[in-house]
């Protein structure tokens, strides 16, 4: 029974330690970004047990949804990985794109958690939201300035995803705040 125990312990640092070599260290990036997707789950259940979720009709828990969130997270840490692979080839390992990637889910998670608790009846002082929807704002651009340096996309290509992302943004925006007025 103690190798039985022993080889699970030996199994859980050997994933633990190429999914962190595979996101690129454990650092407080990262860790800040693990707190805040637990958080956002969290606050997303408790919107769900409040029956305030807008993907549902009957504004509860659904399992569908749950699950395709979690898959929605694990894609998000794929994309960092990924990020992190770019990095090792484009910029000799200098955790550029994986910043940039990492911030930009940062700020998409906190915005998400101040959504949950905003459905859930919870005011907050709305500079906390632009603080970090400025975050999110501003590290597009710099990934965009970057890639066409590098010569990956040209700046038409740039502009036409700038506005097509601000579109987007304009867009969710509105509807978080319908969503906002229709729930209190």
């Amino acid at each position: 029974m103690e190798n039985f125990i022993l080889y699970i312990k030996i199994m859980f640092i050997f994933i633990g330690a190429v999914v962190g070599a595979a996101l690129g260290g454990y650092d407080k990036l990262i860790i800040a970004l693990s707190f805040l997707t637990v958080l956002d789950i969290a606050t997303g259940l408790c919107k769900c047990f409040m029956c305030k979720s807008e993907k549902t009709d009957r504004g509860g828990f659904s399992s569908r949804e749950m699950w395709m969130g979690g898959l929605r997270k694990m894609l998000m840490f794929s994309v960092i990985m990924l990020a992190v692979l770019a990095d090792y080839m484009i910029f000799n390992n200098s955790q550029v794109l994986r910043d940039i990637a990492i911030f930009y889910y940062l700020a998409a998670e906190a915005l998400s958690v101040l959504e949950n608790i905003s459905m859930c009846g919870v005011e907050y002082p709305s500079q906390i939201q632009k603080i970090f929807e400025q975050i999110r704002e501003k590290e597009n651009p710099r990934l965009g300035e970057m890639l066409v340096s590098k010569g990956l996309i040209t700046e038409k290509q740039l502009d036409e995803a700038l506005k097509e992302q601000n579109k987007t943004q304009k867009e969710q925006n509105k509807e978080v705040k319908e969503d906002g007025k229709r729930y209190r």
